[in-house]
């Protein structure tokens, strides 16, 4: 069994939900944290995704391209083990442009609900990395950055690389599957991220909602976000 994987019951018309974390943590903290528990608290079927690097004790973080290869993987270790249930794809942040990227490879029982969407991931993580760092690691060598407030980890060419060169604007109209976008209005990514994906989705429902980018904020977010999805 997977560590997060937690499904309840064998009921076919009980969807599972693929959770894909956005950026470190995995499921440790922050949003996806507490979508988890609350999800297993009220005995929802769950199935998460991990990357590597992103829990507090790694070091060398996954490409994109790494992250997406295991997004499919899981996947289809999931629709085997459970060829007739829903599968509702729960992401968060950058995990909303992993899952997309890996679109293709999921079937039309499947649909996703995107929280805080990033599409142009590319323009919220790399100025993190210092341009003395990011020399370095141009020239091949693998580099400890800080790239949040509190959190360094390893960088090489190909992480680098594979930000520069993910492209998911592209692979949107391929995108058949129906997409909830959930933003919440004190969001401080880019609204460009979500009216990309309001245009170039084909089956798309837009739902604006009180919160910051995590749903911290205000005090009843995460809470008020939750009963509105979920219960």
């Amino acid at each position: 069994m997977q560590k997060y994987s937690r499904i309840f019951d064998n009921d076919k018309a009980s969807p599972i939900y693929f959770i894909v974390p956005g950026f470190l943590g995995n499921y440790s903290e922050d949003f996806i944290g507490r979508l988890y528990v609350f999800l297993i608290e009220n005995n929802f079927n769950v199935r998460g995704v991990t990357f590597r690097g992103h829990e507090n004790n790694e070091t060398e973080l996954a490409s994109l391209f790494e992250m997406v290869a295991n997004v499919e993987s899981e996947y289809v270790l999931l629709r085997k083990d459970y060829p007739e249930r829903r599968i509702i794809i729960l992401a968060h942040s950058q995990g909303c442009a992993v899952a997309l990227k890996a679109a293709n490879c999921f079937d039309e029982k499947t649909s996703f609900i995107l929280f805080s969407p990033v599409v142009y991931i590319d323009r919220v993580i790399l100025p993190r990395i210092k341009e003395d760092d990011l020399r370095l690691i141009e020239s091949g060598a693998a580099v400890v950055c800080k790239i949040s407030r509190y959190k360094s980890r390893i960088i090489n060419l190909d992480w680098i690389l594979s930000y520069r060169n993910f492209l998911l604007e592209e692979s949107l109209p391929r995108v058949k599957q129906e997409c909830l976008i959930v933003r919440p209005r004190e969001d401080w990514i880019e609204k460009e991220n979500i009216d990309i994906l309001c245009q170039k989705l084909a089956h798309q429902t837009y739902l604006e909602v009180s919160g910051d980018h995590i749903f911290a904020v205000p005090e009843a977010a995460f809470e008020n976000l939750v009963k509105k999805i979920f219960l």
